[in-house]
């Protein structure tokens, strides 16, 4: 028997030989295809069907129950219509077809059940970095509080441009709570910039959250180290001055570390750093973290410096000085508030 369509009938007979025929409906099999879990605006929906199909009505109801409402019906192949979610309220839905052949028989589709209608757009801010911060390095962390109270959160994508104008640039984007991300500063130069999130939820809906404003310093720190000379004794003051990369004038309100770093001739180094409880501009003291200078060696003073963009590398311009050092005072001996801000030395011949 050939491909295609064909009518079919019963034919009953006893053992008397009589006969009783019954023609069987033309029975139309339709197909509703897969709209998507999540809806919003306006979709299309399609439907396959029999050859001889004249006519396909497609119908919604609220998911498990309810009264089917026809949303278009279409007489012409392919079968679809286009169904404006933005008229529906916000919430579960079930969907079928219903085909009719030229004979007049009908069939139902199998119901496309549970289909999440959403054109509620999401909502968030950044909490991380905070309005006006000063970040840097290449590993600055991005955060925020976001929801969704229908196909859920999708993704956040995290922009930036320069303050005030230019072209938003995504510089990060997450797809998984809690949608943080890390974002590699050194990819843009020093300066200020606006930072924004765009969340996007499952259904399509997008919503940009409140701007802030960051400064993104790139740049290490400019130190010059006045020259102590070549041999020092005694209680010395170490002085440097400084420009903080592009936060120059910017920095009152962060902690910012400062350093000096002996360097020994054979390789050995010591961090000595300014007694913190010593805010006023009255020079650098040397302080040996664990008193491990030892006895008198040749030595090299260097600048180092952290900024408040988190540049920690040696500082540019400094101005190295060769000598001789002798740490060998204790410090248990010396009253508390002035432990670790000198270092007391003695000449020694090179």
């Amino acid at each position: 028997m050939p491909d295609g369509h064909y009518d079919l009938r019963i034919q009953i007979t006893d053992n008397a030989d009589n006969v009783t025929t019954t023609d069987l409906p033309d029975k139309v099999v339709p197909t509703l295809a897969d709209p998507g879990q999540y809806l919003n605006g306006t979709v299309s929906l399609s439907a396959s069907s029999d050859p001889d199909t004249t006519q396909v009505d497609f119908e919604r109801r609220p998911a498990g129950g309810g009264s089917w409402v026809t949303i278009a019906s279409d007489t012409t192949t392919p079968w679809g219509t286009s169904l404006d979610t933005t008229s529906l309220a916000d919430g579960l839905y079930d969907f079928r077809a219903i085909a009719t052949d030229q004979t007049g028989h009908t069939g139902t589709s199998p119901v496309r059940a549970n289909v999440r209608v959403d054109n509620t757009s999401p909502a968030g801010s950044l909490t991380t970095p905070a309005n006006g911060a000063t970040v840097g390095g290449t590993s600055v962390a991005l955060s925020g509080s976001y929801s969704d109270g229908g196909s859920g959160v999708a993704s956040v994508r995290y922009e930036l441009r320069p303050t005030g104008g230019g072209s938003w640039a995504t510089i990060a984007t997450s797809t998984s709570s809690p949608f943080s991300a890390s974002w590699d500063a050194t990819t843009v130069t020093s300066g200020s910039y606006d930072l924004q999130p765009v969340i996007t939820d499952n259904a399509g809906n997008s919503f940009t959250g409140p701007m802030r404003t960051i400064t993104v310093d790139v740049s290490a720190p400019t130190v010059v180290l006045t020259n102590p000379g070549a041999t020092i004794s005694g209680s010395v003051t170490l002085n440097a001055r400084e420009r903080l990369g592009s936060n120059a004038g910017r920095v009152r309100g962060h902690a910012v570390r400062r350093r000096f770093v002996v360097v020994t001739r054979d390789g050995d180094d010591c961090a000595v750093e300014r007694d913190r409880r010593h805010h006023a501009a009255s020079g650098w003291c040397l302080r040996p973290a664990g008193n491990r200078l030892g006895q008198s060696r040749q030595y090299l003073l260097r600048r180092r410096h952290r900024d408040p963009g988190r540049q920690h590398r040696p500082a540019r311009g400094v101005v190295d000085t060769r000598g001789r050092l002798d740490s060998s005072f204790g410090e248990r001996d010396r009253p508390r508030h002035q432990r670790g801000c000198d270092a007391r030395r003695r000449d020694a011949r090179r």
